[in-house]
């Protein structure tokens, strides 16, 4: 099989996976998560600055980073 073989069967199975994942209810519902239940809002923080943001974990009070 030839290298361009290879890239066209590769691009079909990408499609593939893309249209079953998309596509097929059956497969999404047997594979349900937890986060399936939970719907998030997404607010975007564009006035604050990195600089203001505290990132840092305290675990057992102690500084994890």
């Amino acid at each position: 099989m030839s290298e361009s073989d290879l890239h066209k069967l590769n691009i079909a199975k990408k499609l593939q996976h893309l249209n079953l994942s998309l596509n097929n209810d059956i497969i999404r519902e047997s594979f349900r998560s937890v986060f399936d239940d939970y719907y998030f809002i997404h607010n975007a923080l564009s006035e604050i600055s990195l600089d203001e943001v505290d990132t840092k974990i305290i675990l057992f009070l102690q500084i994890l980073c």
